[in-house]
């Protein structure tokens, strides 16, 4: 995002940031950096997912099942928490994943996820990365 917003001008002006509880201090600094004065409201709490025995089962077809599923991951913190809740012994290297940020697929990386592509975050981007997934010819797609 902020190749997008590095071109505007920043001095002076008060930047309302949407987040949640923490986060988005890289942005922040960068908008420091600019001249403005960026003011922070959490309207979203960060934690693992308390699955209901349903999604249990989800959970445990999709680790059983690593090549009908693809992770779609957009923070790290999501994939820390799918570790947190799948077994502690589990094996990913069978797993394959699209990540929205070169950060995500380092982390999905050094999960031992087998299989990972680099997506833009949008919907587009994802739907033709899960197209390439099934040949498996790339790495990554539409950076």
């Amino acid at each position: 995002m902020w190749p997008l917003l590095r071109e505007r001008a920043w001095a002076g002006r008060r930047v309302l940031m949407l987040r949640g509880e923490g986060g988005r201090e890289w942005l922040a600094d960068r908008l420091r950096e600019q001249g403005a004065t960026p003011e922070f409201f959490s309207v979203y709490q960060r934690r693992c997912p308390q699955l209901t025995p349903a999604e249990q089962g989800l959970l445990a077809q999709a680790l059983a099942a690593p090549a009908r599923h693809v992770w779609l991951f957009s923070s790290a913190e999501a994939i820390a928490n799918l570790q947190a809740l799948a077994p502690a012994c589990h094996d990913w290297q069978a797993a394959q994943c699209i990540a929205t940020h070169a950060r995500i697929a380092a982390r999905a990386r050094e999960l031992g996820v087998g299989h990972v592509v680099l997506a833009r975050p949008d919907a587009r981007a994802v739907a033709e990365a899960v197209g390439v997934m099934q040949g498996r010819p790339l790495q990554s797609f539409s950076l």
